[in-house]
């Protein structure tokens, strides 16, 4: 079977595609918090616990709009990826009940969720609270090839991922 016709066969399951939507949303909100995790504390310091809540809610509606059009496409490609993984890890876990996940997928998902965005607009997720958002802005693309290695580690690790189930090894 092809990979796309199996990742589709999967995705159109309701269950797997809430798999998909849980990690693209997951995703999504962990860097829109993360970006503004400062501002949050601040404000959680001088406001009642609906107000926070309600702040909360207006950051993350427009942090799509604080990043460059580049960086929010891969941000939310990596969102897409790390959703698509998510899924093909469930659905390899209830074939074998026992999920591998292989090495490459672990880097993928633990260095997207650190470095999602670009170091110069917005400190790229949870990079800049460990401090390392300016190393990732003196690289020379100004940490996007970051990103875009994210990228590249995620669809080998799809690609790994379909060939295993294609194959009935998983």
């Amino acid at each position: 079977m092809n990979k796309l016709t199996l990742l589709y066969k999967i995705l159109k399951q309701p269950k797997y595609m809430g798999a998909f939507l849980l990690g693209l949303s997951g995703f999504y909100l962990f860097n829109a918090l993360m970006l503004n995790m400062g501002n949050i504390l601040s404000f959680s310091k001088q406001a009642s616990f609906r107000a926070l809540i309600l702040y909360s809610l207006t950051l993350i509606k427009g942090f799509s709009t604080t990043m460059l059009p580049a960086m929010l496409l891969t941000l939310i490609l990596t969102g897409i990826l790390i959703g698509i993984i998510c899924t093909l890890l469930l659905y390899n876990y209830q074939l074998t009940t026992k999920t591998k996940i292989s090495g490459l997928t672990k880097i993928g998902i633990f260095v997207g969720a650190i470095v999602p965005g670009c170091a110069t607009c917005c400190g790229i997720g949870l990079a800049a609270i460990l401090g390392m958002g300016s190393a990732f802005a003196a690289l020379p693309f100004q940490g996007k090839e970051v990103s875009y290695g994210v990228i590249g580690i995620l669809v080998i690790s799809i690609h790994r991922t379909l060939t295993q189930l294609n194959k009935g090894c998983a």
